[in-house]
């Protein structure tokens, strides 16, 4: 299924693997620009003058010998008041289209597994260890601090008191 884009670039949106096929009615971002180019009458000198790169790089990118990059979506979509989103979508779709179209990768991706996740160990095997460590004797699960406030309290001695973070108050 696809959803036609406003400039006729169309988006791909897969439902299931099996409409991965109809990738190949994707349009390289060299045609749409160039046929941008034609529609609004703007030569490669021109465009090349308004969003500053060369002739050649404009001509490499309607020819679609140079990708869709960060700098050139940023110009792209500043010149023709889009999103660089869009033009990284483009450059992205047409790529896995060229891919798609590569039988000897689609035959090795073919032979792909689905990835099983293991399950997680069932009952308390496993947690044990990791509970009990955090415990110590007679502390019914109290951090080892507050453990050690307590027996100092008990001993009769002034217990040191922290501030933020563990460290000592400020002295007054």
């Amino acid at each position: 299924m696809f959803r036609l884009g406003t400039c006729g670039f169309c988006e791909p949106e897969f439902s299931s693997a099996n409409e991965v096929s109809d990738m190949t009615k994707v349009q390289s971002p060299g045609e749409f620009l160039t046929n941008m180019m034609e529609k609004y009458g703007i030569s490669a000198q021109k465009m090349s003058d308004d969003v500053f790169m060369t002739v050649a790089e404009v001509r490499r990118l309607c020819a679609g010998k140079a990708k869709i990059t960060a700098a050139v979506a940023l110009r792209l979509s500043k010149y023709f008041d889009t999103q660089p989103e869009y033009w990284f979508k483009m450059q992205s779709a047409w790529e896995l289209s060229e891919a798609i179209q590569d039988k000897q990768l689609m035959d090795s991706v073919k032979k792909i597994s689905k990835f099983k996740k293991a399950s997680a160990p069932s009952g308390k095997a496993g947690r044990g260890k990791a509970v009990t460590a955090k415990k110590t004797a007679g502390t019914k699960g109290k951090p080892k601090a507050a453990t050690a406030k307590a027996k100092t309290a008990k001993a009769g001695a002034k217990p040191k008191t922290a501030g933020k973070r563990g460290r000592k108050p400020a002295a007054k």
